[in-house]
């Protein structure tokens, strides 16, 4: 498998959205390393934050970026899962 490159990587930590169908494909991108999902999945949950307070200020987002919201988190917590496996 050929190794992303750094500028590949810093790329879908900027805009997780458009590089990953949804938060569980960058659990399951061979590519990454687990530091890589970490940092990305980061990326992605403060987006969607940043959407949230948006849509609290009256910019209707819809239910849409609520649901990419705990996808995102509940990729977090399977990554956490996934590692703490691993350590056993």
């Amino acid at each position: 498998m050929v190794p992303l490159l750094h500028d590949t990587i810093e790329e879908m930590r900027k805009a997780p959205g458009d590089a990953f169908e949804s938060p569980g494909a960058v659990l399951d991108d061979g590519r990454l390393d687990d530091t890589q999902r970490r940092q990305i999945l980061q990326a992605w949950l403060h987006d969607c934050r940043e959407l949230a307070v948006a849509d609290g200020e009256g910019m209707a987002l819809g239910a849409r970026s609520a649901t990419r919201l705990q996808e995102v988190e509940d990729a977090l917590v399977a990554l956490d899962a996934r590692q703490e496996q691993a350590k056993q």
